[in-house]
């Protein structure tokens, strides 16, 4: 069986019932400090981060750090 993935960035996204379609997918990969969260559905299946000094001191892990902790896939660089 054919499984349909998405990858979602952080660009804004002002398209009516995205979170719907996004959330729709078999699989959900996001990218980064996932500023979009909520605006672009809340499932997380994996995440890919790039955890330079930026993210971990200026951030702090983002605004969405807890969320990040229960992707099920985390892909860093």
């Amino acid at each position: 069986m054919k499984e349909r993935l998405i990858l979602v960035g952080n660009k804004p996204a002002y398209r009516a019932g995205l979170h719907v379609i996004v959330d729709s997918f078999d699989y959900v990969l996001r990218i980064s400090r996932m500023n979009n969260l909520g605006v672009t559905g809340n499932r997380i299946d994996g995440i890919y981060l790039e955890a330079n000094d930026i993210f971990k001191y200026v951030f702090k892990g983002g605004e969405n750090k807890n969320e990040i902790k229960r992707a099920k896939n985390i892909f860093m660089h």
